[in-house]
This record gives C-alpha cells, structure tokens and sequence, in this order.
C-alpha cells in the first residue's frame, strides 16, 4: 500500500474511533451514546459486507469497500481495547465473487437479510455523515466525505431496487379473466304450435276459396245470356 494510501486510512480510522468514543462528563450516558454508535456501524458493516459479498469488489463500489474496511477496522480496535482477553467479533475479511458482477445482483440474491440490511444502514450512516459534517472540515477532508456521500448514494439506489422489488412481487396473484363478451341476438319469435297454426291455415284456406270463387254480381248475368241464344235459334 502506498504511504499516501496508508494516512489516509490511518485517518479515516481515527475519525471513526473517534465517533465510537463519545466524551461526556456523565459515563451513563457515554455509554448509552457509544452503544447507539456501535449499533450504527455494526449496521453499516452488515449493508457493506452484503453489498461486496454479493457484486464483488469493482470499481463502482470502491466507496462501500472504502467504508466497510474504515469502519470494521475500527470496530475491531475498539473490541481488542474494550475486551482485550476475547477474541473480536468484527471480520476483516470479506468472501466476494471472482468476478464483479451488477448491483442488480442483489434482486436476485437468495439471501433474505437484503431488505432489512440495507434499509438500516441508511439512517445509520446519515447519523455518521451528519456527525462527521459537524465536527470536521469537509474541505479538508474531501476524500473522506466524498466516500461517505458516494456509499449513500449507492445504499439508497439498493434500496430502491429492492423496494421495486418488493412492490412487484405482490403482483404476482393470477390475474381473473373478464367474462365473454355475449353478442346481441335479436329476439326470435316462439315457434307456432298446431293449435296456433290451425286458424292461421283455415284463414289461408278460406282466402283461397273466395278469391277463386264465383260471384254472381261480377258483371256477368246467366239470363239474360240464354235468352240471347233462344232468340238465335228461332231466326235459325
């Protein structure tokens, strides 16, 4: 590691030692303040640690691997100052892919602790920025404000992916087909039955007959045609 590289990781270490140790004149509430801060970093290491283990260590998330190694760095100092006859609890060493991979990756990670992880880093590590902004020049320590910026950034674009996520899968239920659409059918008259269909057929019948019936005040008279022919034969 380059001596550059090596100050600036002795330093933001110091920062974050510096964060875990809260001075108060009341040890109480010391105490109360640096288990809320332990809380705080152990859930940032945890989002961290997912974050890597899952995508890999590449070159867009060289902030969260910036930030995770800082503070389980100091975590594991304080742990080895506080309880120097146990065995730390803090892991420096991480188990990532060989290749990187997207952070999309996490959408389709087996690992049930993402939602959780990841959602309570943010508040967690808002509280140290906002800290760190009020006790440090930001100016004079870009490099270590720009790595705390760039984390946030990428926590909360996981956590939309996974609040999509989550979203979308409650719409997996099968959705009801609609019912079929009936097409209009135009009323059909009931078919007659013999009794109605009698009449109907005497009526017709009887409209035959009289059309093709002989009426005897059609202009024709029988009489008055045989005693036109009497007259004939007596001439002849």
């Amino acid at each position: 590691m380059l001596p550059e590289l090596i100050v600036n990781f002795a330093a933001s270490v110091s920062i974050s030692l510096a964060f875990l140790e809260p001075p108060h004149f009341n040890l109480q509430i010391a105490q109360t303040m640096q288990e809320e801060r332990l809380a705080c970093f152990d859930r940032i290491i945890v989002a961290c640690r997912l974050l890597l283990e899952t995508c890999g260590r590449t070159t867009y998330l060289s902030s969260i691997f910036n930030l995770w190694s800082q503070t389980s760095q100091a975590l594991y100092i304080l742990e080895r100052q506080l309880w120097p006859e146990q065995p730390a609890e803090t892991s420096l060493q991480l188990n990532c892919p060989n290749e990187g991979r997207p952070l999309t990756e996490i959408l389709v990670s087996p690992s049930d602790q993402f939602p959780d992880g990841i959602i309570n880093a943010i508040p967690a590590l808002d509280a140290f920025t906002t800290w760190f902004t009020a006790n440090y020049d930001t100016n004079l320590h870009a490099e270590y404000y720009a790595v705390l910026t760039d984390s946030m950034l990428l926590l909360r674009t996981a956590e939309t992916l996974l609040r999509m996520k989550r979203r979308f899968g409650t719409l997996d239920a099968p959705l009801t087909a609609p019912d079929p659409v009936v097409a209009d059918v135009p009323a059909t008259s009931p078919a007659p039955t013999a009794a109605s269909a009698t009449p109907a057929l005497e009526d017709s019948t009887n409209d035959v007959a009289a059309s093709s019936s002989f009426n005897a005040n059609d202009g024709f008279d029988f009489l008055s045609f045989a005693m036109f022919t009497q007259l004939l034969l007596r001439q002849g």
